[in-house]
């Protein structure tokens, strides 16, 4: 057997490689718009000659004409137009199937040269996608910008707010009653309220800010999926789909499956896949990269729950893959499917690394109110007796707005409607306090202490006409009334 060797003399370098296939991808730009407007002309030239198939003329002098030589020139020329357009017709198929030829022979060599380029993991470009189209900015005229199926760049110009107020509210409410709920976004919501919220939405409305409980949260985790799903551009659009799949497939970082054995095994920014990601991103607009922080950030915390959620990075990237990084045409599902997955677990995994450069905009603010590093310390504190050279402050009685399950062996749980004590706070989102003696840690959000006793007396109210709405009456079946 002989050994087939390349003499590297004879090798192209990777530097002349990518020269030449930016020179192959200019002709193939060329191409194309060669084979567009010969597609039109062919296109014009057929509607001509059909125009002139369907012309009924009712001329009829032509048949009385004193001599037949005027008869002849008079279809003469009317055959010669036909066989012109017809001419035209068959040589311009002939240069489209040629130019065709053409692209499809260069497109070839730009493939042969791409994957050659990235197996020397020398350049990350992708072919160039014919149907992409740059975003043209609008300018919001009148009345309120569109929400589900608009874009975030619009609604940006419109509002001046970077965070669309329906993922503010579906986060927000999520975060105070489906944070421990199983099955999170995986459950899918009542469509008529899905349809409902989305209404209200679109009218300038917050359906969330009244809501008391955690009845339809899988309605309102249907909301934030739908409204990712209805962009008029993907968080993860088509023009950037083939680089993100190829980090994915030859970058991918260490094998995690969650927040908690990445910071374990020390993982940080500087893998390969966070560094040719973070690039990536720097692309999109300001909004754009606001609301993907804003977005990975919750759906990091919210995996941090997983054992009673049942929702770990993964499922929560197959609910949300298909929404936020939808595949173009014509590419493998199979295949791009599980990439797909892997490039959004990866994300909510990696994402404080990802979005490492600092850009104007509201920040998610996890549900413990703290970084990772203070909590154990802030749960340690609530539990600790007062330092006795510290004046003691007088505890404030409160009362709880909703159902609370504590999360840790630090935290308190109680019902809607129970009498709290706060002694301090532990910061912005938690209250060192008791209940029936047992101290604790507190969420500030699920408490009030203004009004004590018009509070305690509205619940009390609201708990009785649920009661009295559950039983049925005593007239309920009383005889109707008959008049004479």
């Amino acid at each position: 057997m002989f050994e087939i060797k390349t003499n590297k003399s004879l090798q192209s370098t990777p530097e002349e490689m990518d020269l030449l296939k930016g020179k192959i991808q200019a002709k193939i730009v060329k191409l194309r718009d060669l084979s567009e407007y010969t597609a039109k002309v062919i296109e014009d030239t057929e509607a001509e000659l059909l125009q002139i198939f369907k012309e009924k003329s009712f001329d009829m002098t032509g048949l009385f004409a004193l001599k037949k030589d005027d008869l002849k020139n008079t279809e003469t020329e009317e055959m010669t137009v036909q066989l012109r357009l017809e001419e035209l017709i068959i040589e311009n198929n002939k240069r489209l199937i040629i130019t065709n030829n053409s692209i499809e022979q260069e497109e070839a060599k730009y493939q042969n040269l791409k994957k050659s380029l990235v197996v020397q993991q020398f350049c990350p470009e992708t072919l160039p996608r014919p149907g992409v189209k740059k975003k043209r900015s609008k300018i919001q005229t009148i009345g309120l910008p569109k929400i589900f199926g608009g874009s975030l760049d619009d609604y940006y110009e419109a509002t001046g707010e970077k965070i669309p107020l329906v993922i503010e509210s579906c986060i927000r409410t999520i975060k105070m009653f489906g944070m421990r709920h199983q099955g999170i976004f995986r459950v899918t919501g009542s469509h008529v309220d899905i349809n409902k919220f989305e209404g209200a939405f679109e009218n300038g409305e917050d359906p969330f800010a009244c809501m008391m409980d955690g009845n339809q949260i899988n309605s309102v985790s249907g909301v934030l999926k739908s409204y990712f799903r209805k962009l008029n551009e993907p968080l993860f659009s088509e023009e950037y789909f083939d680089q993100f799949m190829n980090i994915t497939r030859h970058f991918a970082p260490p094998h995690v499956v969650s927040v908690k054995q990445k910071i374990d095994k020390n993982i940080g920014e500087n893998i390969e896949f966070v560094v040719k990601a973070r690039d990536i991103v720097r692309q999109w607009s300001e909004p754009h990269i606001v609301v993907t922080r804003y977005l990975f950030s919750f759906l990091n915390d919210l995996s941090q729950y997983s054992e009673e959620t049942q929702m770990d990075p993964y499922n929560i990237a197959i609910c949300f893959g298909p929404n936020l990084c939808p595949i173009p045409e014509g590419k493998d599902l199979v295949q791009h499917t599980n990439l797909v997955n892997d490039l959004i677990k990866n994300f909510l995994i990696f994402c404080d690394d990802i979005f490492h450069d600092e850009i104007d905009g509201p920040l998610y603010i996890r549900t413990d109110g703290l970084d990772a590093g203070h909590d154990d310390q802030v749960q340690e504190d609530a539990t600790k007796e007062p330092n006795e050279d510290q004046p003691k402050l007088q505890p404030e009685e409160a009362v709880a707005l909703y159902d609370y399950k504590s999360g840790t062996a630090n935290e308190l749980s109680f019902d809607k409607g129970d009498n709290l004590l706060l002694f301090s706070k532990a910061n912005d989102h938690w209250w060192k306090g008791s209940k029936d003696g047992v101290k604790g840690l507190i969420p500030a959000q699920y408490v009030q202490i203004n009004g004590l006793e018009e509070i305690q007396e509205d619940l009390l109210t609201e708990k009785k006409e649920t009661e009295y709405a559950r039983k049925p009456q005593e007239n309920e079946y009383c005889e109707p009334i008959v008049t004479k």
